[in-house]
């Protein structure tokens, strides 16, 4: 049996002393640098704001703000505790999110996001799969962004997410599924519309419309280094958040967009003609994304429902979204 050191048992000691509430106090005052406006931010009366602060670095044992005269100012030491302090108040409200969540799926809920890249053809198939290997449980598909995914997905408002891979490392588990071609979408009036496919020379030259760096950077330098793959640098002039952002500019000759596949026969615009790449194609890989370490029934089930539609469309050719099973 391994011996607790005297550190370990005094920093035990302060965790149990420490209140959510006392963390909350040393962020505001860091962010207001002022008791008063901290007072007043918090509806607590300033004596008692200041006292409690005083409190709790005679629990530290070290001081967290410099008082001076008409101001406050954060130690090096504050500095080290608020960012820590940010994390913490993040970390506990995932708990009570993730809490939540888990009630939910209890009660038969299970929420799932889905990139906007995705083809939406599948989501009725994963849900039918999804209910019937789960009888009784309701399967709700969330669209956004995999970015905004993440947070969710630890935080435990979605069991699980379909992403637009890689993202960043850190908490989640990935694994590949699908592969998404993607497809030109012309302005009608340029020459290049009137070719049967587009190819890197075609583009090279044209203004080029992509999500935005800020938006998705991971995605942003994927679509870059996937166009130079294929012998060109896209010319990138206007970045967006959305596709139907994308394809209005596309329909007023801003530029060539990249859209999925599946769009061509579901969308019928105005100035815009949809035209496959010539090789090497452009596509997006998509895989889910889950909490490491969660071993609940519905992720299991869900992994396996797309496990076998992605070998299903493999199969039978029916699908232009391509498996990678990892």
């Amino acid at each position: 049996m391994r011996n607790v050191s005297a550190s370990e048992t005094h920093s035990a000691s302060l965790l149990l002393s420490l209140e959510l509430r006392l963390l909350r106090y040393a962020i505001a005052v860091a962010e207001e640098l002022h008791f008063t406006r901290a007072s007043a931010r918090l509806h607590v009366a300033t004596p008692s704001l200041s006292k409690q602060i005083r409190q709790l670095e005679q629990l530290l044992g070290y001081a967290l703000f410099e008082r001076k005269t008409r101001q406050v100012v954060l130690t090096p030491a504050g500095v080290a505790f608020v960012t820590e302090a940010r994390r913490s108040l993040v970390y506990a409200q995932r708990a009570i999110e993730a809490g939540a969540a888990a009630n939910a799926h209890n009660a038969g809920v299970v929420r799932i996001g889905y990139t906007p890249l995705l083809d939406t053809a599948l989501l009725p198939q994963i849900r039918e799969s999804f209910t019937r290997a789960m009888a009784g449980a309701t399967l709700l598909f969330q669209s956004t962004y995999s970015t905004a995914q993440i947070d969710q997905i630890l935080s435990g408002r979605l069991c699980a997410g379909l992403v637009v891979l890689p993202i960043a490392p850190g908490e989640l588990r990935t694994s590949s599924v699908f592969r998404e071609r993607l497809m030109a979408a012309v302005p009608a009036k340029l020459n290049v519309a009137m070719h049967a496919t587009v190819g890197p020379e075609d583009i090279a030259a044209q203004p080029i419309i992509w999500f935005g760096k800020l938006t998705n950077p991971i995605l942003y330098q994927h679509f870059v280094e996937s166009c130079q793959r294929a012998g060109f640098t896209p010319n990138i002039t206007q970045e967006v958040s959305t596709v139907m952002e994308m394809l209005d500019l596309v329909s007023v000759g801003a530029g060539i967009g990249f859209a999925k596949e599946s769009m061509k026969t579901r969308l019928h615009l105005e100035g815009i003609v949809f035209r496959e790449l010539a090789p090497p194609e452009l596509s997006v890989e998509i895989g889910i994304a889950y909490r490491d370490g969660d071993s609940s029934t519905s992720l299991r089930v869900l992994r396996h429902v797309l496990s076998q539609l992605s070998t299903h469309h493999q199969d039978d050719g029916r699908s232009a979204v391509k498996p990678r099973l990892g």
